[in-house]
């Protein structure tokens, strides 16, 4: 997973590995106010300079990046959302991820 991905990529996987949950079946909220800007910011270097864009870092640009990889790594099948609110995201994080608990125990 090192290769080719970005720090955030990383440091959502490390943490998904220090669950130390059944990542093939649990779903993972990720909250981010900012997602890839590192990637992103290289992008709009580019487009400045005219430099030609990759299709490759374009898909390492988007919200749920860090997720998608991991999930793809780890051959997951569980869902998973990004959440990006700006100031509001921890708070936006944790209501999607109470709501997600309710709708597993049934209670949504």
């Amino acid at each position: 997973l090192k290769r080719r991905t970005s720090l955030l990529t990383r440091l959502v996987a490390e943490v998904l590995a220090q669950t130390k949950a059944d990542l093939t079946r649990v779903p993972v909220v990720h909250a981010t106010a900012w997602g890839e800007l590192g990637v992103t910011a290289q992008l709009l270097e580019a487009l400045a300079k005219q430099d030609e864009l990759s299709p490759a870092a374009f898909s390492g640009s988007v919200q749920n990046t860090a997720t998608g990889t991991c999930s793809i790594a780890l051959g997951s099948r569980a869902p998973t959302t990004t959440i990006a609110a700006g100031r509001a995201t921890a708070a936006m994080g944790l209501l999607a991820a109470r709501e997600w608990l309710r709708d597993l125990r049934g209670a949504g």
